[in-house]
């Protein structure tokens, strides 16, 4: 993608001089040459080549909006400024989880045993996914602890390109590319870089924890976690969460985008009823990660699948 700050664009498209100068034939190298002089003499002229010149910025801006979008990716939980979420060492309190919920897998649009809550609040995006999945808790433990596993996983998502991970110092480092859904070879995406943590672990729980400082378009303080606890010899509850914050340019660019490229963009809650009593899913940065969740545990469970297979 192609970066470009709005006074950069200007001072491109008419090389330092400004509305005033262009017009009066002052300002900038256009200032003396034949094209200027024709946009002093012709308004009309001018007034198209600037209307260009905006539908161009738009384009940037849609493009910083998309990529923003993109951040959203998996399902987002907000913690409290400036606060990470509590480590359970035992798995009690996500077992007490499954307990209040679990009603709920059986009567929803999914018919799968899956849970989606989501907000948007203030400068903080949240979500959370949880499920159950038809997998001994040894083999998620085994595999799902070990970094280039989640390579594996997260590189299923159409807007994740590559991934790579290393140890840096005592914790592994795990890089995740992130781009547009078409093609995008990695020098021309966004960089994530997580630290690695495994936060307890136990014969019959583990809370896996990734974080990263910040991320593209004014984000920061990313948060991935995955924990998981045993229910019986063949089945395991998982809750997968992901979390940012970000500033207030990002907000107006998602508005921007939500307003018109995403307008059509639809999650899985239902806020409402319409006047024929159809549901009304929710939309904007909501319906988009509520998207992303269900994309990104259809990856986890297709990724879970292949252990099934010998690894050779």
């Amino acid at each position: 993608m192609h970066h470009v700050s709005v006074s950069h664009w200007w001072r491109e498209e008419f090389n330092g001089g400004t509305i005033s100068e262009i017009i009066k034939g002052r300002g900038g190298s256009h200032a003396q040459t034949p094209s200027t002089i024709q946009i002093i003499r012709d308004p009309q002229a001018f007034a198209a080549r600037f209307l260009t010149s905006m539908a161009s910025l738009r384009k940037i801006i849609l493009s910083a909006c998309g990529a923003i979008v993109i951040s959203t990716m998996v399902v987002v939980k907000a913690l409290p400024a400036g606060a990470a979420e509590p480590a359970s060492s035992s798995g009690k309190a996500l077992l007490d989880k499954y307990t209040g919920i679990k009603g709920e897998f059986e009567k929803n649009q999914f018919a799968l045993p899956i849970y989606i809550e989501s907000e948007v609040k203030g400068d903080f995006l949240r979500g959370d996914v949880y499920g159950v999945v038809n997998y001994p808790f040894d083999s998620l433990g085994d595999s799902l602890q070990l970094p280039a596993n989640w390579c594996s996983i997260t590189t299923l998502h159409l807007n994740t390109k590559a991934c790579t991970f290393r140890k840096v110092d005592d914790l592994y480092q795990l890089t995740l590319y992130i781009g547009r859904k078409y093609y995008q070879p990695p020098d021309e995406t966004h960089k994530l870089k997580f630290k690695f943590r495994i936060v307890a672990k136990t014969p019959e729980y583990f809370n896996i924890v990734l974080t990263a400082d910040k991320g593209p378009f004014f984000t920061w303080d990313y948060w991935i976690g995955l924990e998981a606890a045993s229910l019986d010899t063949s089945r395991t509850f998982i809750h997968f969460s992901y979390s940012y914050r970000y500033g207030m340019l990002a907000r107006i660019l998602m508005s921007s985008y939500f307003a018109t490229a995403g307008s059509d963009k639809i999650g899985f809650s239902i806020v409402s009823a319409s006047e024929k009593g159809n549901p009304v899913y929710v939309s904007g940065v909501r319906g988009a990660l509520e998207r992303n969740t269900v994309r990104y545990y259809l990856g986890l469970l297709a990724y879970l699948d292949t252990l099934k297979f010998p690894a050779d």
